[in-house]
This record gives structure tokens, C-alpha cells and sequence, in this order.
């Protein structure tokens, strides 16, 4: 443009100098060594009709010129500005969705003929999950966690912050759900093999990079689940004593954005979850150290969104720590305090009451053991894994745990350092009848 401005004010002279050359190249030539023409401006001018380079045409050959130069202007204010160059890419994608966008008409699937599941490609090995205070979530190889004896220092679990710690941990195959519940009542579902694996002392992601759980929301429980068709309960217990159950095939589809488990009083919390056949009981423990063990069946079916009936009458500074399933009277029970005492006893030592009781006195609270911080039915066979505040993992046998009486408070199970506190235990089942459940 700035090559036929040149041209328009030497218009004679440019003219001329085309009609004395001989042939195109001569006057491409002329132009480029007497009026100092790059070869694609002169080739420009030979290409215009002889209307455009009379005066006729020079108005509207300055408003082109100057509309380029606005344009010049602008784009190189966009180009040297990062926001501004996002707002046009942002308005200009918007305008294409607007005139072109519509509703996806092809599924990108396997078909079912082919027979293809990611899963068969997957080993169905057996994992550890650890999840941290702050949701960062992993699986390990099982193997990288050695047995020890009662009163060892345990093991690092995995890399967390200063202010964060390890709160879950628990034993399940790559090919399992997990049904991992919040303490807002919320439930979520991923497949195991979906969880990133790293080492034991690595740190995993966000819970929040697989599923979009909201600020205020923490898993508080965790259910892993290899059939939802089979007839098992979700028993859920909250923080204030309240209980219910309901049909596990009720979370068989659980949207990725997750679906209320249970409905919760003002300033109550979700703390834990279980799988339960209708004929097993059900035990409840209070940080006091209390326990009420009553049948399954004394606690309807509900929904979902129902708030659940009172398990277990607290006392006014008291509140809900642990809850599980006994299958077997011959079981034992296992407890464990925030300062890692440990004990078991058998099952069959608990009376049965009805449900909304005072409970019985579980394990002895003092200021030298802490509050209870977990219960869990295990039997001789079994392993459990410990952790600790500072992200440690001890995995002992149950039998290395002294059996003593209900009242009793138990044994040392873990050396502390100073500050430190157990935070959750969980049961590994060494031997695993077929179709059994691990639920944490």
C-alpha cells in the first residue's frame, strides 16, 4: 500500500517509464531501479488497471491506506499484550460456538463384540490406598510394606506437608470400587486402577484432580466394593451418634460429581461406613472409650437422603469415633488410642442391647492412652497397619496383640515421638475367602 502511494505521487513519471519499456520485465525493472520499488511493488503496479493509478482513484486509495494502518496498529497491541490477546481469542471462539456449535453426533466407544475391558489389561493385584488429612490420595504395591513386631517404629507411609497427614488407610485389588464417603454426607466412586500409583514415600494427587469434591469436604470413610448386586447394606454412622443403612446397589451409579449418602443435622459429620448383611450386629464407639453393640435389624432400610435413627446416647462432651460389623461372636475386637494403646477382646464379651443405649465401657481413657480413636472386628489371622500423625505405618499381626478384658487399657502398639498421635488403623485379611468383602 505504501509502494502505490509512492506510485500515485509520481504518476507520470511511472507511467512514462512503463510505456517506454519494452516488456513486462523491462518495466518491473524501470520501476525497481528508478523509483526504488521492491519486485513485489512493482509487480503490484503492473498488475493495477491504468483506472486505479489516475487521480480519480487516489481518495480511495489514501482511506485503504489509512484503514491498514489502523489495523497495523491494532494487531500489534493485541500481539504485545497477553490479556488482551486472550479476551480476542476468547470472544472470537465464543462467535464460532454460537454460529456452529451443536450436540455431538457420534460415541467414541468399543464395540461390545470386540470384548475389549481396560481392566483385562490391568493385573488384579492387591494395593494400599493412603489418603492424607488433605486428600492426597495414592496406591502401592502391598509389597513395600514389611511385617513387623508389636512396639516398632513403623515405616514412612508417604510424603506429606508439614500441616498435612496421613488419615486413611486400607487393602484392596486394582479391579475394586472404592465408595469413598465425605464428611458432608457426600459419596464418590473410583475404580482403583483410576488411582495414581507411586512409591511408599511419595505423596499421590489431589482427590480433587480425580473427582470434583467441594472446599469444605473431606473423606471421612471408605467402603471398597467388588459387586454391587450382592445383598449387603451401607451402614453409616455421623458424629453425633446418628445411624442408618442402606442398600448397597442404591451406589451402584455414582456421578462423577458424587450423590448424597446420607442427610445431616446442623453441625453434624459423617465419620464412618461399612458393609453389613441385615443378620450381623453392629458395634458404636465413643472417644470415652464407650461401645453399644445392637442387631443390624433394629436399624431400618432407608434411603439415601433420609437422616438416619440414634445409635448410641453420648454424653455432653462425648462423640461417635469408630463404628463396624460383627460377623462372628468368636471375633475379636480391636481398639486404639490417640496415644497408641492398643488391646483386644472378644467379641462375645460385649452384651447386646437395644439400640440408643449408654453403651458398655470399650477400653480404659486416661491421660496416659488419649481418647479412642478406632475399633475394628478382626480375627488371629489378621494383620492391621497403624498410622501415625507424622505419616508412619506400622503392619502387625493381630495375635502379637495382648488379649485382655473389655474394661482393660491395653498395651503400647506403637512407639511415639513426642507430639505425635495415631490417627487410623485398618485390618489387612492375610487369607481372603473367595467372595468376601475387604471393607477397610
Amino acid at each position: 500500500m505504501e509502494g502505490l502511494k509512492k506510485a500515485l505521487d509520481h504518476i507520470d513519471e511511472v507511467i512514462a517509464a512503463i510505456k517506454k519499456s519494452q516488456s513486462p520485465a523491462d518495466a518491473k525493472e524501470a520501476l525497481v531501479s528508478k523509483f526504488g520499488f521492491s519486485e513485489a511493488q512493482a509487480q503490484a503496479i503492473l498488475d493495477m488497471k491504468l483506472q486505479r493509478l489516475t487521480g480519480l482513484e487516489r481518495d480511495k486509495i489514501d482511506e485503504e491506506y489509512k484503514e491498514l494502518k489502523k489495523d497495523i496498529a491494532r494487531l500489534e497491541k493485541i500481539l504485545a499484550d497477553r490479556k488482551i490477546l486472550l479476551d480476542v481469542i476468547k470472544k472470537e471462539l465464543l462467535e464460532i460456538k454460537g454460529k456452529y456449535a451443536d450436540k455431538r453426533r457420534t460415541v467414541l466407544a468399543h464395540k461390545e463384540s470386540e470384548g475389549f475391558n481396560v481392566e483385562d489389561l490391568i493385573p488384579d493385584e492387591k494395593m494400599v490406598i493412603t489418603i492424607s488429612r488433605k486428600g492426597y490420595i495414592k496406591r502401592t504395591d502391598l509389597s513395600g510394606y514389611r511385617v513387623q513386631k508389636r512396639g516398632g517404629v513403623g515405616i514412612k507411609g508417604g510424603a506429606t506437608g508439614i500441616d498435612d497427614f496421613l488419615e486413611h488407610i486400607f487393602i484392596a485389588t486394582n479391579h475394586s470400587s472404592i465408595l469413598y464417603f465425605t464428611n458432608t454426607g457426600k459419596v464418590y466412586r473410583t475404580k482403583v486402577y483410576e488411582l495414581p500409583e507411586g512409591s511408599r514415600i511419595s505423596k499421590g494427587i489431589p482427590i480433587a484432580n480425580l473427582r470434583l469434591l467441594q472446599p469444605s469436604e473431606r473423606v471421612c470413610a471408605i467402603l471398597v466394593v467388588s459387586d454391587f448386586t450382592l445383598d449387603l447394606k451401607v451402614v453409616l454412622v455421623t458424629k453425633k451418634g446418628s445411624i442408618k443403612r442402606v442398600n448397597l446397589s442404591d451406589f451402584q451409579n455414582v456421578l462423577k460429581t458424587g450423590i448424597i449418602a446420607c442427610s445431616l443435622d446442623q453441625g453434624d459429620e459423617l465419620i464412618a461406613s461399612r458393609l453389613s448383611p441385615t443378620e450381623a450386629d453392629i458395634i458404636v464407639a465413643t472417644k470415652h472409650g464407650k461401645a453399644a453393640v445392637f442387631s443390624g435389624d433394629k436399624v431400618r432400610v432407608m434411603g439415601r437422603q433420609a437422616r438416619g435413627v440414634r445409635a448410641i446416647k453420648l454424653d455432653k462432651d462425648d462423640e461417635v469415633s469408630a463404628m463396624d460389623v460383627i460377623m462372628d461372636k468368636e471375633s475379636y475386637v480391636i481398639t486404639l488410642t490417640e496415644l497408641g494403646f492398643g488391646k483386644r477382646t472378644r467379641a462375645k464379651t460385649y452384651p447386646v442391647h437395644n439400640r440408643a443405649g449408654k453403651g458398655v465401657c470399650s477400653t480404659r481413657i486416661t491421660k496416659k492412652t488419649g481418647g479412642l480413636v478406632g475399633l475394628r472386628i478382626v480375627k488371629d489371622s489378621d494383620d492391621i497397619m497403624i498410622i501415625s500423625s507424622s505419616g508412619q505405618i506400622i503392619r502387625m499381626p493381630v495375635s502379637q496383640i495382648r488379649s485382655t478384658g473389655r474394661a482393660a487399657q491395653g498395651v503400647k502398639t506403637i512407639r511415639l515421638k513426642e507430639g505425635e498421635t495415631i490417627i487410623d488403623f485398618t485390618k489387612y485379611i492375610s487369607e481372603e475367602p473367595e467372595g468376601e468383602e475387604d471393607t477397610q
